[in-house]
């Protein structure tokens, strides 16, 4: 196969893609005389002479639309010739990954439109019966040929025009850069919808679900970096597929959803229409609330669905008020917000434990105790967290700052003979106008620290070269 690989023009590798696929059938048909006994070799000579003829009118049809150098047409006629999908079923993984990575390598060189021979490829590696039958391999070419579709050109624009030898000639003019993004986006997103699908499909998903954070961030990815603005819907699509496919207690799902709401948008921001027409929305919010307070691990992660857009605009609306007041407790809020009825009532609808809501308040009022490099004593957090001063209570202050360094709220060591906890960081709870400001006053304090020794230090290199 690889004798039609490179500069051939693209007709002849047509060509001897349609020769490849004749003589893989032949090849097959071969092998089957030579496992049948005498009779049935007999009985298959007439079959296999017809399958000859068959096959000439199928390359005559070939030779006739490359000649007409209609190279998507022919391919096409490859591509939905019943002997590709029996290629599939029936011979060798070396003839059909042959047979396909030669086919990727045309698509890559067609110069018209070929979203329709993408998707025909697509058709035949996903969809072929049985789907199980070489389901690997089948996976595998469907990844490579993704790949193959990513926006690099052959022939890449030069960004330094050639230089002008002789005197009187005209510079050549820059290139147009071309927007390789824009160009094959739908290609490139029906063939990553393609490869999730099928891996699903054939119990293979063990090797999409560890690259599903980096798929969404892909797709969000070609959105940024297409001038055309392809709207965020293929992104929801996207999202949307995967969460067909994926258990709600599985560990992605989480990350999936919490995109799924940030690949909403609308026009002047006003997701009035949206959420009017998709009552998915507020349940799934609610589901991530609910997610974040019974799981410790995403203690942090509610400043997140927080600010997806479509969130904030469900939190100011009519009758949210238990939802907008559950998000603000946890991202900013204080024991006392628990207390709150709105807060109640959002609880005991949507079956939260406020015991939980508690203990992950609790813990986050442990970013409020003290900066980095300070010292706070067992007193201090004991009447932050409302322990009180029962026997024991230095033992439950200890727990409750260990179970906060578990997480990821604090890191800090607990002085036990002094009864201090030395903390070295505290996680960021919000981040607004304030810690802005912050950041600015550190900023202006180092710098005068920074301009303080370039001062000294040429004062003295000024005083060391007068002596």
């Amino acid at each position: 196969m690889t004798t039609f690989i490179g500069s051939a023009p693209v007709e002849g590798q047509i060509r001897s893609l349609a020769s490849f696929l004749e003589g893989a059938q032949l090849r097959r048909e071969n092998a089957k005389r030579d496992e049948a006994n005498n009779q049935e070799q007999s009985d298959q000579v007439p079959k296999q002479d017809n399958t000859k003829a068959t096959q000439s009118q199928f390359s005559l049809k070939i030779d006739e639309l490359t000649t007409k150098k209609d190279s998507e047409k022919a391919l096409l006629e490859i591509l939905r010739e019943p002997l590709t999908e029996s290629l599939i079923r029936e011979s060798s993984e070396k003839d059909i990954e042959s047979f396909f990575l030669v086919t990727f390598s045309i698509i890559r060189r067609l110069t018209g439109s070929r979203q329709e021979v993408v998707n025909q490829v697509l058709s035949v590696l996903s969809t072929t019966s049985p789907l199980t039958t070489k389901a690997p391999l089948r996976l595998s070419l469907i990844n490579v040929f993704y790949n193959s579709l990513l926006p690099s050109p052959i022939n890449p624009v030069s960004t330094n025009p050639p230089k002008n030898k002789g005197k009187g000639k005209k510079k050549n003019p820059p290139q147009p850069q071309v927007d390789y993004f824009a160009s094959n986006f739908n290609e490139r997103l029906g063939a990553l919808r393609t490869l999730i699908t099928y891996a699903f499909q054939t119990n293979q998903s063990q090797v999409i679900t560890p690259l599903i954070p980096q798929i969404l961030a892909w797709v969000k990815s070609w959105h940024t970096s297409n001038s055309t603005a392809v709207p965020l819907r293929d992104l929801q699509s996207l999202s949307s597929l995967l969460l067909s496919n994926i258990p709600v207690d599985h560990s992605l799902s989480f990350t999936i959803r919490l995109q799924h709401l940030n690949s909403f948008t609308a026009a002047n921001s006003d997701y009035s229409d949206v959420l009017s027409t998709d009552s998915s929305i507020k349940q799934t919010v609610t589901e991530l609330i609910k997610e974040i307070i019974n799981n410790e691990e995403r203690i942090l992660e509610i400043e997140e669905l927080k600010e997806a857009p479509i969130v904030q605009h469900l939190a100011k609306q009519l009758g949210n008020e238990g939802l907008s007041q559950t998000l603000t407790m946890l991202s900013s809020g204080t024991l006392k917000d628990i207390e709150g009825d709105a807060v109640k009532r959002f609880a005991a609808d949507n079956q939260i434990d406020q015991s939980k809501m508690k203990h992950k308040i609790k813990l986050l009022e442990l970013t409020r105790v003290g900066q980095a490099g300070k010292e706070v004593s067992y007193e201090e957090v004991r009447d932050r967290l409302g322990l009180g001063s029962a026997e024991g209570w230095e033992d439950e202050v200890e727990s409750w700052v260990v179970d906060a360094i578990s997480v990821g709220v604090i890191e800090a060591r607990l002085d036990q003979l002094r009864k201090v906890v030395i903390v070295d960081r505290v996680a960021q709870r919000e981040f607004g106008k304030e810690q802005w400001e912050q950041i600015g006053s550190k900023l202006s304090t180092w710098k005068k620290t920074v301009g303080d020794l370039m001062a000294m230090i040429e004062s003295r290199r000024t005083a060391a070269a007068s002596t």
